[in-house]
């Protein structure tokens, strides 16, 4: 996650991966991790559209695409923040945690309700595009 830019550290260049995690940086890398899944699920399936001889895309990273210039983020921070952006894209629900109190550190229930809330809306969008009888 953190060659593909989800997980960054902090501008100093250390990563601190040993120090407890806030919610306003779990909300940011979610807004990252979101951002990742949409741009490679949008670059699969153009490629899935080309001749079999193509070969897949690269990975890409959240904010780029497949050419390495600024992507068009299909969830962006907001005024209020990352965590604001996931609720307005149905990736958290309004009351979430994750909106309050950023500099708290996160705990592990935290943790496991906001992953699930982002992987249930990452599917029902996944589904929501996939045609009937596919």
């Amino acid at each position: 996650m953190k060659d593909d830019g989800v997980v960054r550290g902090y501008p100093d260049g250390t990563f601190k991966g040993d120090q407890p995690v806030t919610r306003y940086e779990l909300a940011a890398a979610l807004v990252r991790f979101v951002e990742f899944i949409q741009e490679n699920e949008r670059l699969l399936a153009k490629d899935a559209r080309k001749p079999a001889t193509v070969r897949a895309p690269e990975a890409v990273r959240p904010g780029k695409d497949a050419s390495g210039q600024k992507a068009s983020p299909r969830i962006a921070s907001t005024a209020g923040g990352s965590a604001a952006a996931l609720v307005d894209g149905g990736f958290l629900p309004k009351d979430s945690i994750l909106l309050k109190d950023g500099p708290k550190q996160v705990t592990p229930d935290e943790l496991a309700d906001a992953l699930a809330s982002v992987a249930k809306r990452v599917i029902e969008l996944r589904v929501k595009e996939e045609p009937i009888g596919r």
